[in-house]
């Protein structure tokens, strides 16, 4: 029962980072948006804290630039990631606030909602390929990610192309853009798994691991779907996060997250039986042998997938939503996680705050801050502002920025994974493991789930990990 209650604790976490959302702001900017190749601002010395100092080098290198250019200084301190969130919040109460500061995972952006500049109208805002991805308060932009991962279903784009060749396919899908919801990805995958000595593969789905730190992606990418599709529905539930899962929250998806795990359990390349000791590796070795046309995974598994000895070819890799089959999911987008997003200190005079919009908008717009930003500081940056063949060289990588808020579609925040502690997670692979090894029932566990969540509400008790 301990596994269970993980995953319901993971759906409470997520709250911190919605609920962040509700402050308010005190000031906007008060002088109108500049264009990148304007004259800058009149402060002469900008000021940032980050948290890469093995950065440290190149963003001296690219102030240089910039002072070379606008005259311009900009001094960006590091600091580690581990020390950031308080040097932050000291630098901010003092007289020698940044002008620019950066929100990571591991700060609480919560005090900070008040120093943030309301960056909206601003060119550096706009860039952003999906608007949503914005760390928003109400209708005002507190900070533009500068770096994301990206997270969805991969398919091998060549072994799809042999299966829609097929002349006794089952289906009528001719192309990999028709397929827009788990109702299709069902009758695709279940027919490829029909034809799998035709396609030559072991099953349509590299079956992902479920045991240990190694399941961590799976089931984390399940609940923040299912939660978040849930949030969506019920009216004012973003803005207020904690109140939603706290009061309205039920578990609505909860019918659909065993449609997936049944779907690839059944199409898998391996059977149920041998998934105690299936490794992440394992899964992604099958994908990049050209054995599954399936694999759950993101951009972070670029470097593997496309290393020596892989069968796959960049422009043959592409990236769907992760479905659950529900209403509307025909405009849903990948799952988007933000790694580290940039703000302007609210507090500066008007000069500098200006200032600092110029800056960022030169860094993400301009031919050489873009080549900085690629191919120096290696960020993913989800702008519109770069070309396909401006961005970060990483196929994965480019495929999944060029998906990002095509076609209206909005991302899904990624959040989960950072929020519930590794053992937790594991907790809950090992759970899942034992419904889909026919060991348990899933309303079963579904009632239990119910009571518990119901229970640690009302005692303030934090479940995981305790025995039952």
């Amino acid at each position: 029962m301990k596994k269970l209650l993980a995953l319901c604790l993971c759906l409470l976490l997520v709250c911190g980072v919605f609920a962040a959302c509700n402050d308010n702001v005190h000031k906007e900017l008060t002088e109108d948006t500049t264009d990148s190749t304007a004259a800058p601002a009149k402060t002469a010395t900008l000021t940032a804290l980050l948290s890469t100092p093995s950065q440290a080098a190149l963003w001296d290198e690219i102030a240089q630039s910039y002072r070379e250019k606008t005259g311009v200084t900009v001094r960006v301190t590091t600091v580690s990631a581990d020390t950031y969130p308080a040097a932050l919040a000291k630098q901010l109460q003092g007289d020698s606030a940044p002008a620019i500061f950066e929100w990571t995972a591991d700060v609480e952006d919560d005090s900070l909602r008040d120093l943030m500049t309301d960056l909206k109208g601003t060119s550096f805002a706009s860039f952003l390929s999906d608007p949503s991805l914005a760390l928003r308060s109400g209708d005002k932009v507190q900070a533009v990610p500068i770096d994301v991962s990206v997270f969805g279903l991969l398919y091998n784009g060549a072994l799809c192309e042999r299966y829609f060749a097929l002349k006794d396919k089952g289906t009528s899908y001719s192309s990999m853009a028709e397929i827009n919801s788990f109702e299709k990805l069902s009758a695709l995958a279940e027919d490829m798994q029909k034809h799998k000595k035709d396609l030559g593969i072991d099953g349509a789905f590299a079956a992902p691991a479920y045991s240990g730190k190694d399941g961590v992606p799976w089931q984390t990418e399940l609940a923040n779907v299912a939660v978040y599709r849930e949030a969506r529905g019920k009216d004012g539930a973003l803005d207020d996060l904690k109140a939603f899962l706290k009061d309205t929250f039920d578990f609505t998806y909860s019918d659909n997250v065993q449609k997936v795990l049944d779907l690839t359990g059944k199409n898998a390349d391996v059977d149920a039986k041998t998934l105690k000791t299936r490794t992440l590796a394992d899964a992604r070795a099958a994908f990049r042998q050209g054995k599954t046309v399936f694999l759950l995974d993101g951009t972070d598994a670029n470097e593997v997938l496309f290393s020596e000895g892989s069968t796959l070819k960049a422009q043959q890799v592409g990236l769907l939503p992760l479905y659950l089959g529900t209403d509307g999911e025909e405009t849903q987008g990948l799952s988007v996680r933000v790694n580290r997003a940039l703000a302007v200190n609210d507090k500066a005079d008007a000069d500098t705050r200006q200032a600092a919009v110029d800056f960022l908008e030169w860094l993400f717009s301009s031919e050489e801050g873009k080549r900085l930003v690629s191919e120096r500081l290696r960020l993913r940056a989800p702008f519109s502002s770069f070309a396909a063949e401006e961005r970060l060289n990483e196929p994965l990588s480019r495929t999944a920025l060029e998906t990002i808020g095509k076609n209206d579609r909005e991302s899904v925040p990624e959040v989960l994974d950072r929020l519930l502690p590794t053992e937790g997670l594991e907790r809950v692979s090992d759970y899942l493991l034992s419904y889909l090894r026919g060991e348990r029932g899933w309303d079963d566990l579904m009632r239990d789930v119910r009571a518990r969540w119901k229970q640690m509400w009302e005692d303030g008790t934090d479940l995981i990990g305790k025995e039952d």
